[in-house]
């Protein structure tokens, strides 16, 4: 019982933590989609996809959400029209980079891992908004990067069909009232869905905090073999748990021997591939464009590490 309370007491303080986004993003892309509105939002963003891509990056990196938090803004970027393309340079550089943690980052693994670690996303998220954006171009991501599975995403497609498709309603008193019920229909079915998989994300972030033995992570990626900067890419996968304690933990570990580019490895890594984060998406994203996202986090973290070790 007494474990039962502590993770639910998590789960309940997480999502005090993002309450804002859920209801101030899904309602209106909601609102967006079923007026007809996400089509424009879409043909804008794809006029200068480049320019785009690198606003979405800067966008990321002044924004204050975390690996969890980005993703009710993620789907609602996707649902009120936005081009994946710009949406995963986003989604990569925000739970990576802020003012925040940039400052946090020099107190800890000092300026020229901080500088890296900025540097190295930046680039990352611009390239992975290039190679997305090529990717959709040749079809090789599917219709559509909403999840195509499960009733909850197939209510949920359904029902924005039906909202636009009876869009034109509303130019009457009694189609007014239809419209705005579908929205709420939608609304409603939507937050479900993302509600449901972020639930799930926050009960493994709960297991990792309290049951993960911080000697456990110290031991994996406090190594300096030749692997040292495959296994801290990896590690972060279910023992990243955010910027606040994996940066002490990485700069103790720097100061007792640990590879630069392993613990660069980690920390560019970490907040894109954790595991609750990743059960989040698998539930909202399709999954060739899962796949994509995985890919190029870890690829972009393994490459930022082997290049600061052969730099320095």
């Amino acid at each position: 019982m007494e474990h039962l309370i502590r993770i639910t007491t998590f789960i309940a303080g997480s999502f005090l933590s993002i309450w804002p986004y859920l209801i101030l993003t899904i309602p209106l892309a909601v609102v967006v989609q079923a007026s007809g509105a996400g089509s424009f939002i879409n043909k804008i963003f794809s006029k200068n996809p480049a320019v785009s891509i690198v606003l979405a990056t800067v966008a990321g990196g002044i924004s204050p959400f975390c690996s969890c938090s980005v993703i009710p803004v993620i789907a609602s970027l996707l649902m009120g029209g936005v081009p994946l393309a710009p949406v995963m340079s986003f989604w990569i550089a925000s739970p990576s980079m802020d003012p925040e943690t940039f400052l946090l980052s020099v107190s800890t693994i000092g300026w020229r891992l901080s500088v890296w670690r900025i540097g190295s996303i930046a680039m990352i998220g611009i390239l992975a908004g290039f190679i997305t954006h090529l990717a959709v171009n040749k079809g090789l991501l599917g219709k559509t990067p909403i999840v195509t599975t499960g009733s909850a995403a197939a209510s949920f497609r359904q029902g924005m069909t039906e909202a636009n498709n009876n869009c034109g309603s509303c130019k009457t008193s009694t189609g007014a009232d239809s419209f705005y019920s579908r929205i709420l229909k939608k609304t409603w079915k939507a937050s479900v869905m993302i509600i449901k998989f972020m639930a799930i994300a926050f009960f493994f972030n709960a297991l990792i905090v309290y049951y993960v033995p911080g000697e456990f992570i110290t031991g994996i990626i406090g190594g300096s073999s030749s692997f040292a900067v495959i296994i801290a890419a990896l590690t972060g996968i279910p023992a990243y748990t955010s910027n606040l304690t994996a940066l002490p933990l990485t700069g103790g570990l720097l100061d007792l021997g640990m590879d630069p580019g392993a613990a660069l490895a980690f920390l560019i890594a970490g907040p894109t591939t954790t595991l609750p984060a990743l059960m989040a998406v698998w539930g909202i994203v399709n999954r060739r464009t899962f796949i994509l996202y995985v890919s190029l986090s870890l690829t972009g973290a393994l490459l930022a590490g082997y290049v600061y070790n052969l730099v320095y």
